[in-house]
Order: C-alpha cells, then structure tokens, then sequence
C-alpha cells in the first residue's frame, strides 16, 4: 500500500516501485485512458483561480503543512 504522507526517502522508493510494477504489469491501453485523465486534470489546474496557500486556508488547513 503507498503511504500517501511524509517526506523521507523510503516512502520515495515504495512509491517507485509501485508505478514500476504496475507499468509492467499493465497494457500500454490502459495508459491512453491515464494520459486523457491526466491531461484533463492539467488543463483544469491551469484555470483554478486559488493559489495553493488559499485552498489551503479554505479547507482549514492555513499552515500550509503537509
């Protein structure tokens, strides 16, 4: 399971290990459908209009760390 916190060189390493497993373990089909999601969330992200620390701040979490 990917630990989804923390800023330390094993959590790093678990999290590349995981996509280079599911890279090999899936058709490149599959990732037509990931390449379209995550381009659409891109374009999205472009046209927020709150800066990190704003969304932040709105979902009560103002300090900022993560």
């Amino acid at each position: 399971m990917l630990k989804t916190h923390g800023d330390n060189m094993a959590s790093r390493k678990e999290f590349v290990i995981y996509w280079a497993e599911y890279i090999k373990n899936n058709p490149e089909k599959a990732w037509e459908e990931h390449r379209k999601l995550i381009n659409a969330m891109m374009q999205s992200a472009k046209h927020y209009t709150l800066s990190p620390q704003e969304y932040l701040q709105l979902k009560g979490e103002a300090s900022g760390k993560h």
